[in-house]
């Protein structure tokens, strides 16, 4: 079965693969909304390129360059997987520490309490 995509879908996809450097959220954001500073539009953005990446379109991206590329070597897709993999591991560390706080919070002192 093959899935449609949406028309922002489309669009971005195209905008990603003519790009001869990495595509930034603003430059999207302006080619595709005629602005660069609507913090829903970039929101939609982020979730038509991860809708793209989990139909499949190898989209990467890398917080050393911004912007987003269809990948084009296996060392792109390795760095992009590394990269996320990190983050995942840093906010679930976060998220921890945030349940351990809420047990103790009867144990310490609240700011502002």
């Amino acid at each position: 079965m093959k899935t449609e995509l949406t028309e922002l879908q489309e669009t971005i996809l195209k905008i990603v693969s003519k790009a001869k450097k990495p595509a930034t959220r603003p430059s999207i954001q302006f080619a595709v909304y005629g602005t660069t500073n609507n913090r829903n539009n970039d929101r939609a953005i982020q979730n038509a390129i991860k809708a793209l990446r989990d139909l499949g379109y190898v989209i990467v991206s890398n917080s050393d360059h911004s912007g987003y590329k269809l990948a084009t070597t296996q060392a792109e897709v390795d760095a992009y997987v590394a990269e996320r993999k990190k983050a995942a591991a840093q906010m679930i560390k976060t998220a921890m520490k945030v349940r351990k706080a809420f047990q103790q919070r009867g144990q310490m002192r609240m700011a502002g309490a």
